[in-house]
């Protein structure tokens, strides 16, 4: 088998522009050198937008003025801001729309990339596609491509281009070696008995092919699905918990007292403290912490204590014990507050300074570091307790911030954050599982369908090298009815095709099955229409030559496949002003070899070999779309495009409604043209079809009428306009001529009807028609058939189109 030198080049192409795709756009998270970032917030407008996707890339080193993305543990999420300022190694950054600067500064290692790509909107989609309802979506739309591969239609036969071949078809083509004729038709290759693959193979193993290739399709597309998700989110996310805690201070202080002026021989904590009696106290302060999953703790504490004057905003500062460690959640430290020093101090204060305020503050605290773990982790809790006391000349008593709380057991709860690595989770149905294991899930699954459909390749392709008509029962089962051999064809005309596969395009075309007779080593299929047969065999010996009825078929599909066909427009113009009213649509053949072809020189052919069809509704669909973009610029034109008698005879009216509502062009901007000698050899069995497009709104003209037909005849049809022949129209320098064109003329616009001259070439003839009040015209003297450029250069300009043909 020749190698296909260009599919190897294309594919080795597509190979190394994946791989260099790979290393540009790889995710950190797959060891590649970009990462993704989902834009959620409106800090970096108006550059970036809410639902943008930005693709950072990592930099040996980052500068000021840069966009820069890190993860931020407080927000749990990454952060896209820009650099304002680096300092020791740090790096501030602010939102282009804030005013605040980020209170996390990160540096070189904590910063994921900088900014290289921006895709608008993208990010949007990709949150959509994170959520279980597109999960569910993605695998709905995978089952119903897979079921595609086993429903063949017609649909896809009609456009053009298109092979025909559902997806099992094409799977089995590439697994198997392909089979091309030279230049006979019949392809000849050994054959060997039916029963030889058989011999290959278990005998259902073909039974199998079928549901072997849905289940492992869609065992494929599933691991795909799941890898995606999988892939798309991380491995692991950092989970946080809080865990409650609760400080607790005691203050307490005492004193001896004098019998009889106190309830009891000590001054109780929260009693006042009168400096003649007692000029100091013992002050004492226990410290509890207390939590859930608390370790070891240790710190140091001591006391102090402060006089100030609020008013003034003067203060002294007195240590009231020496710095103690601990080890223990509870602690206690103690020392000695001497009120008597502290009103000496303010007397001095006020000597000096010639203030006198009428009390100070004395504020009690209890500086205390304390370091542990909670559920394992470093636990540094703060807590800044204080105990006030006024001071005056007399006495000093605690101050009351307010009565629901007691200034002497301050107490203070806080929740610590506790954060913690855990595997992500994909859910969906109610079901969750991690994303490592999802991962591993998906390569397992696709690593396993993909095994085993390259062992079912294997064996398929192997036992068609054996038997091709084994390859055949494989593609076409549905389509294949065995029938005894020797049988003849029930039509009288055979014609060979020239591969198997147009055989079987011939079949659904025609909604037919395809005939086996195998006898021995020959096998020949065959398609059975009203009057022909279609038929390919494999065979040894002589083939035959391909018959013209193919030929031109295979030309005509390969000239659709490549694109060759190509759509002029002629203008139509109105004779009053020769502005243009209309353009009519013509075929034309870009031949690779033999240049441009007029539609008059291949469509005999299409008409015969059913091409027509299918280049009628491409020719259709693309001057309609192209009239339409004319339309929506302002031109107020018409199309008129020609239909064969077989088009009118195979329910033109859905055609063109698909086309116009694909185009979104109106139906009253289009006008189907028929041939008058197709029309008036049987119009009662057009007439039908023709109410049919009328009903549509379409308009219908009657083209090359010659007056051979009655007028009365052509009224009785929906008919909005006719169209002289240019046979007719060159006469017009003949008197009796003259007065019989005049004659159509008048007779064709008394019954309603527009009428158009086709061929007008020189000056005179348009002088001619306009003396005889034809409306509209069209020929070379305003302009040739040209390519839709140059008829909007024509369209554009804003003086009448001149009698020139240029």
């Amino acid at each position: 088998m020749k190698p296909d030198w260009p599919a190897l080049f294309f594919s080795s192409i597509g190979v190394i522009l994946a791989i260099i795709a790979w290393a540009i756009f790889a995710p950190l998270s797959l060891g590649g050198g970009t990462g993704y970032v989902l834009i959620t917030g409106n800090s970096m407008e108006p550059e970036f937008q809410t639902g943008d996707l930005v693709l950072v890339r990592p930099a040996a080193s980052y500068q000021v003025g840069q966009a820069v993305t890190y993860f931020s543990a407080d927000l749990q999420r990454y952060v896209f801001h820009r650099i304002i300022a680096e300092e020791s190694g740090r790096f501030t950054l602010r939102g282009d729309h804030n005013t605040w600067d980020d209170p996390y500064h990160p540096d070189s290692s904590e910063i994921i990339g900088a900014y290289w790509l921006r895709v608008p909107g993208a990010g949007k989609l990709i949150e959509k596609m994170r959520q279980p309802w597109a999960a569910v979506l993605l695998v709905l739309v995978a089952g119903g491509l897979i079921a595609t591969m086993f429903i063949r239609t017609k649909k896809d036969e009609k456009q053009p281009g298109s092979t025909g071949k559902t997806i099992q078809q094409r799977w089995v083509d590439w697994i198997t070696p392909r089979l091309k004729p030279s230049k006979a038709v019949v392809v000849r290759h050994p054959a060997e008995p039916a029963g030889n693959f058989d011999s290959q193979l278990p005998g259902w193993f073909t039974g199998l092919v079928e549901p072997a290739l849905f289940i492992l399709g869609f065992i494929t597309l599933a691991s795909l699905i799941l890898g995606f998700f999988a892939y798309l989110n991380p491995a692991q996310i950092e989970k946080t918990e809080y865990l409650p805690y609760q400080q607790v201070g005691v203050f307490s202080y005492g004193a001896q007292a004098p019998a009889g002026l106190y309830d009891a021989q000590q001054i109780q904590s929260g009693a006042p403290v009168f400096t003649k009696i007692n000029c100091a106290v013992d002050i004492q302060y226990t410290y509890l912490l207390s939590a859930q999953d608390l370790g070891p703790v240790k710190g140091t504490a001591q006391l102090t204590a402060e006089l100030s004057d609020p008013g003034s905003g003067w203060k002294r500062s007195f240590l009231l014990s020496q710095p103690a460690e601990f080890s223990e959640p509870t602690f206690t430290t103690s020392g000695k507050l001497d009120f008597c020093r502290m009103q000496a101090v303010a007397a001095e204060m006020e000597t000096q300074t010639g203030v006198s305020p009428n009390f100070y503050i004395v504020t009690v605290r209890p500086e205390a570091r304390v370091e542990g773990t909670l559920s394992g982790l470093p636990f540094t809790p703060e807590f800044q307790p204080e105990l006030r006391f006024q001071l005056d000349r007399l006495h000093a008593f605690v101050l009351r911030e307010n009565e629901e709380t007691d200034p002497l057991r301050p107490s203070q709860e806080g929740l610590f954050e506790f954060r913690y690595p855990a595997a992500n989770q994909l859910k969906a149905f109610g079901l969750a599982i991690d994303v490592p294991k999802a991962r591993i899930l998906s390569l397992i699954g696709l690593a396993i369908s993909l095994g085993l459909l390259a062992l079912l390749a294997w064996l398929v392709n192997r036992a068609a090298r054996q038997n091709p008509a084994a390859l055949y029962k494989m593609k076409y089962g549905a389509m294949l009815v065995d029938v005894q051999a020797g049988r003849s064809p029930a039509s009288q005309r055979a014609i060979d095709v020239a591969s198997m596969d147009d055989l079987a395009r011939l079949a659904e075309r025609s909604n037919a099955v395809i005939l086996h007779e195998a006898s021995g080593s020959q096998h020949i299929y065959s398609v059975e229409g009203q009057q022909l047969t279609y038929r390919y065999s494999e065979q040894t010996g002589a083939g035959l030559e391909q018959p013209r009825e193919l030929a031109n078929w295979l030309n005509l599909k390969r000239a659709v496949d490549r694109g060759e066909f190509k759509v002029f427009y002629q203008p139509i113009v109105s004779l009053s002003d020769e502005k243009i009213t209309a353009v009519e649509a013509l075929l034309r053949w870009q031949h690779p070899r033999s240049g441009l072809i007029s539609a008059r020189d291949f469509i005999a052919a299409a008409e015969s070999t059913g091409m027509i069809d299918t280049i009628g509704e491409w020719m259709l669909g693309t001057a309609c779309a192209q009239v339409n973009q004319w339309r929506n610029a302002g031109h107020d034109i018409r199309l008129a495009v020609n239909f064969s008698r077989r088009q009118l005879e195979h329910a033109p009216e859905e055609i063109i409604e698909r086309v116009l509502r694909q185009s979104g062009m109106e139906a009253s901007a289009l006008q189907i043209e028929i041939p008058a000698a197709d029309v008036m050899r049987s119009p009662d069995e057009l007439l039908p079809s023709l109410r049919r497009l009328k009903a549509l709104g379409v308009h219908l003209s009657m083209d090359g009428y010659a007056g051979e037909e009655s007028l009365n005849t052509i009224a009785e049809l929906p008919l909005d306009s006719i169209k002289i022949d240019r046979l007719v129209i060159e006469r017009y320098h003949q008197p009796e001529d003259a007065e019989y064109i005049g004659g159509l003329i008048t007779a064709a616009m008394n019954k309603g009807l527009n009428v158009v001259a086709e061929g007008v070439e020189t000056e005179s003839q348009m002088d001619f028609l306009r003396s005889r009040l034809c409306t509209q015209a069209q020929g070379y003297l305003f302009a040739r058939p040209a390519p839709a450029e140059e008829i909007s250069l024509l369209l554009a300009g804003s003086e009448p189109v001149h009698p020139n043909g240029e």
